[in-house]
């Protein structure tokens, strides 16, 4: 899951004051729509169409929120705030390539005291039950041979 930043004083910024709400509103669905699509503030025509009302956009632009380009807008400063399409690929990469690695040194770990042999605590137990120190620890003389 990818996450949109917004600034605390997103309300009080300048741009977003003059903008209105409808216009607010729009440039915050845009931010999480690039953040959740990861188009690296991109956004499509017909993503904005369905989003808007006439002038909505034109204000974004007129105020420097979104610049027109072909087939949509940019959101310009998206990636200064918000990792871009190619970091977060790579980041779950290295996630993916962690958790793998933790996995398999888990697996080991699991395997060397997987419950059976020597190695595994109820084995353990079960072999003490009754059994006398020197029995548990052969090679440490007992009670009878001191």
């Amino acid at each position: 899951m990818t996450w949109a930043k917004l600034d605390d004083r997103f309300h009080a910024h300048p741009e977003i004051e003059r903008a209105g709400l409808a216009a607010t509103g729009l440039y915050a669905m845009s931010l999480s729509y690039a953040a959740c699509y990861e188009t690296d503030g991109q956004l499509p025509d017909e993503w904005v169409r369905k989003r808007s009302r006439p002038g909505i956009p034109g204000r974004l632009v007129e105020l420097g929120l979104w610049e027109r380009i072909d087939g949509g807008y940019l959101i310009p400063d998206f990636l200064d705030y918000n990792p871009s399409r190619a970091d977060l690929t790579a980041q779950r990469e290295r996630d993916r390539r962690r958790k793998r690695d933790g996995i398999l040194t888990e697996s080991k770990r699991t395997r060397v005291g997987s419950g059976t042999g020597t190695g595994s605590k109820d084995a353990s137990r079960e072999r003490s039950k009754g059994a006398t120190v020197s029995q548990l620890h052969p090679r440490e003389p007992g009670p009878a041979a001191a």
